[in-house]
């Protein structure tokens, strides 16, 4: 697909998601199959409409539930689990004595040790609890055990219908409140497919992975701040820069040959020749401005790096997106 065709494409798929979302509908799974097109005739068509959601009116309403009610039984369900004892991973370096029970070699995982009896403590930890209407920070938190009061909180709980590698962070992350922008999310993800030439951009088997994937592309500290504005934190063992798209796509089209490339200094973030690098240039907010990369203006690569805004509150609707640059004719 060239840019015109590109053009047309992205334009007919945000018109149709601007008529959806103005019913107050989430379709939540927006992906190439589901849009279908006669490129001979230049039709569209969205289809799919199976794992659509309305969009909760009021902060006060829980969010919608799935009306599908095949289930697999389930042969090995504890016929009373609220008297089953709760029990926790000892991921420690080294044994506990305070819960009674002798403690197992270092690298032994202990899965027989209880709940460890952890008092809350507001200096120390990294995890927010609430006991007792007494608001401070567990003391359990990066010990390997889990106190009581943790094991007490409530679980996470929001839809996570949709296709893996079309999900945004606030699916990932079990935001409840999910929007329309989870549409537009995936809008991003097409467009950066057809910028780059690759499909599928993102192939995750899980949601660790696929967050695995997104702090690769957009960088860890983007992630983590738009994790903190959906109340969540996001804990990562290494930092990322993120991946300039503009790179990402010449890379992907056309890659550099190593026997003609001109010796070049490494890159400081991630040691490949500057020829191959792919990180985010410091004098761009999302990449190296280029006029036009691959046959793609700009304006292109604006518009994609927009729609993959990690938090749902600052990305692009599909009333907005229809206004871009990129897509007026």
């Amino acid at each position: 697909m060239d840019v015109n065709e590109i053009r047309e494409y992205m334009r007919a798929l945000l018109e149709a998601l601007k008529h959806v979302h103005s019913f107050g509908v989430i379709h939540r799974d927006v992906k190439p199959s589901n849009f279908l097109y006669d490129r001979d005739n230049k039709r569209y068509l969205l289809v799919d409409f199976g794992l659509a959601q309305r969009v909760c009116s009021s902060p006060d309403e829980p969010p919608p539930a799935h009306t599908n009610t095949k289930k697999r039984p389930r042969d090995e369900e504890i016929e009373d689990s609220s008297s089953a004892k709760r029990l926790a991973l000892d991921l420690s370096t080294s044994s506990r004595t305070n819960s009674g029970v002798s403690g197992p070699p270092n690298n032994v995982l202990d899965i027989r040790r209880p709940v460890v009896k952890c008092p809350v403590a507001k200096n120390g930890g990294a995890s927010n609890v609430a006991v007792g209407g007494v608001v401070g920070q567990c003391a359990c938190a990066n010990v390997g055990g889990v106190c009581a009061p943790c094991m007490r909180r409530n679980t996470a709980r929001a839809p996570r219908a949709g296709t893996q590698g079309f999900r945004p962070p606030e699916v990932l992350l079990k935001w409840a409140r999910q929007g329309t922008a989870v549409d537009t999310w995936a809008c991003g993800v097409i467009l950066a497919s057809l910028l780059t030439g690759r499909y599928p951009l993102l192939r995750a088997p899980d949601d660790v992975a696929a967050l695995a994937e997104l702090a690769d592309l957009l960088g860890t500290s983007a992630l983590q701040r738009a994790a903190a504005a959906l109340g969540r934190r996001l804990v990562v063992s290494g930092s990322r820069p993120g991946l300039c798209l503009r790179r990402l796509a010449r890379h992907l089209r056309a890659p550099p040959d190593p026997a003609t490339a001109p010796p070049s200094p490494p890159c400081p973030r991630c040691f490949q020749p500057t020829a191959r690098c792919l990180c985010l240039d410091a004098r761009h907010k999302g990449g190296v401005a280029e006029a036009s990369v691959c046959g793609f203006p700009e304006s292109a690569f604006q518009l994609a790096e927009q729609l993959l805004e990690p938090d749902p509150a600052a990305r692009l609707s599909a009333a907005s997106a229809l206004h871009h640059a990129f897509l007026q004719p």
